[in-house]
């Protein structure tokens, strides 16, 4: 009896044990904590379900399958010179560089440069590059009203 006894008081694992995916981060939250501030940086995803991480400084990039590219997507939907990513006006802004496939920005083609904020989706061909930090400057400018000149 008194074994018994003993095993209904003691507790048992699950109860004190906390569930890993309520502490996990998540990709997005990883890649943030690492996120240099003032740079962009972008996850890589892809049909095959590979992943990289990228990140662009003030400096920009290029995006391309050509070997000169900042950024090299390796698949034929993508053109060699395909997009590139300027800082400028304390933002990073995206521009399509003439390719055949276009570039993407949450479903919408690119038609002009565009700025780039968290959370965004670029589409590249079958690539897909997610927004996971933008520069912090561009966070709080997004969130401004433009100046008024009379």
């Amino acid at each position: 009896m008194e074994a018994v006894a003993a095993a209904v008081e003691a507790p048992t694992f699950s109860e004190e044990a906390p569930t890993v995916t309520e502490e996990a981060p998540t990709d997005d939250q990883l890649v943030a904590a690492v996120a240099r501030p003032g740079a962009l940086t972008l996850r890589l995803e892809t049909e095959r379900g590979s992943r990289s991480v990228f990140e662009v400084t003030k400096s920009g990039a290029t995006i391309g399958r050509g070997p000169e590219s900042t950024i090299q997507l390796a698949d034929l939907s993508v053109s060699r010179k395909h997009a590139r990513i300027t800082y400028k006006q304390g933002s990073y802004w995206l521009s399509d560089l003439g390719s055949m496939g276009g570039t993407w920005i949450d479903g919408t083609k690119l038609a002009a440069p565009r700025r780039v904020a968290a959370g965004q989706i670029i589409d590249i061909g079958v690539c897909r590059l997610v927004v996971v930090a933008a520069a912090e400057g561009e966070e709080a400018g997004a969130a401004k009203r433009p100046a008024v000149s009379r």
